[in-house]
């Protein structure tokens, strides 16, 4: 079992793609946000996965924009900002992009918190 400390969305993204890590000990101002997000429910994370896949099916399906479908795919992120807040949003945002897809929201979803301290949580990733 190998374990690795994170501060950041970058290195968190990291540890999940590297499959000779189970645990990731998440520290600093990263934690509270990832618990924020965990303690939401099913519907929730429906909403939440919802959101961000349109507004990645918005960029994605105009890619010579020169920026602007960015802009345009920001509507679809209401109703996750609706149910999170922007400052959970914007942990999100950097999250999936530092992963490359917004398959880093499934492996939050089904991974579980073993321990919790004060100062870190410890994630445990499912295979």
């Amino acid at each position: 079992m190998t374990r690795r400390r994170v501060s950041t969305e970058e290195e968190f993204a990291k540890a999940m793609k590297d499959d000779t890590v189970d645990e990731v000990e998440i520290t600093g101002s990263m934690k509270d946000k990832m618990l924020k997000v965990r303690a939401r429910g099913k519907i929730t994370w429906g909403i939440v996965a919802g959101s961000f896949a349109v507004a990645g099916a918005v960029i994605l399906t105009s890619p010579t924009t020169g920026g602007l479908s960015s802009i345009l795919s920001l509507p679809a992120l209401a109703p996750a900002v609706g149910v999170l807040g922007t400052t959970l949003v914007a942990f999100l945002v950097k999250l999936i992009i530092a992963f490359g897809s917004i398959g880093i929201l499934t492996q939050l979803r089904d991974g579980i918190i073993i321990e919790e301290t004060p100062y870190s949580a410890i994630f445990k990733k499912r295979r």
